[in-house]
C-alpha cells in the first residue's frame, strides 16, 4: 500500500499494536475480518516503506509472470 497507494495508509500506523502474520492470514483465508480486526499484519511497521513495497511487488509480478508462461506452455496442444 505504501508503494501503490500511500494515501490509504493510515497516519500513524507504526504506532498501532502490529498483529502476528498467522492472524492477517488466517482472516484472509477465512474471510472472518474478526480475526484480524486492525486489518494489518506481515512485516514489522518499521521495516515498511514504499521503496520495499515496490521491491516485494516488481519480485512478485515477476514469479507471477513465470508462473504464468510455465502454466501455458504446459498446456499447449504437442503436435
Amino acid at each position: 500500500m505504501l508503494h501503490y497507494h500511500p494515501d490509504m495508509v493510515r497516519p500513524g500506523y507504526r504506532q498501532l499494536p502490529e498483529a502476528p502474520s498467522s492472524r492477517f492470514f488466517e482472516a484472509i483465508a477465512t474471510g472472518d475480518a474478526t480475526k484480524n480486526p486492525t486489518g494489518m499484519g506481515g512485516f514489522p511497521f518499521d521495516k515498511a516503506s514504499a521503496e520495499v513495497g515496490k521491491k516485494i511487488a516488481d519480485y512478485r509480478t515477476h514469479q507471477i509472470g513465470d508462473t504464468i508462461k510455465s502454466l501455458t506452455k504446459s498446456t499447449q496442444p504437442h503436435n
